[in-house]
């Protein structure tokens, strides 16, 4: 490991000690909205005692007919609020899946710039990772003050 990629764990370690999760909204399962669809499920890689404070996005997919019509991204922003609302971290493993579609490039781009995804690690899988945002946080770009 590099030195940036010991830097981001340590940093990722020490939050994720300090996240409380909020019980009530964002469980494992697929969720759906429009003609996007994606699965949370809790992730192998983070330890079990770990596991109810952060969950992992999967199968993000959108209709070769639909994409472009924001429904993806309207899907993702909806788990994001939510996940900032039961502060839980969110991790993915961007990888490009058909032809036509988004490269895992793009992909990254998209998650960490529209999203607010940093890279955890990045060979021999690239893995993002998303903090939740506290409530001032999420005032502040409400109100374009990020």
């Amino acid at each position: 490991m590099d030195g940036m990629t010991l830097k981001t764990t340590a940093l990722a370690a020490a939050t994720l000690a300090s996240i409380t999760t909020d019980t009530r909204a964002l469980k494992p399962g697929r969720i759906a909205l429009g003609a996007a669809s994606l699965d949370l499920s809790y992730s192998g890689i983070v330890p079990i005692a770990d596991r109810d404070r952060v969950l992992e996005i999967s199968n993000l997919f959108t209709s070769h007919q639909e994409r472009g019509n924001n429904a993806a991204n309207s899907l993702m922003q909806d788990v994001c609020e939510q996940a900032d609302q039961a502060n839980k971290l969110l991790l993915l493993m961007p990888e490009a899946f058909d032809q036509g579609g988004p490269t895992t490039a793009q992909l990254i781009d998209w998650y960490t710039r529209r999203f607010g995804f940093a890279s955890l690690q990045s060979t021999p899988k690239v893995i993002l990772i998303r903090l939740p945002r506290t409530a001032a946080q999420q005032w502040a770009a409400a109100h374009g003050h990020e």
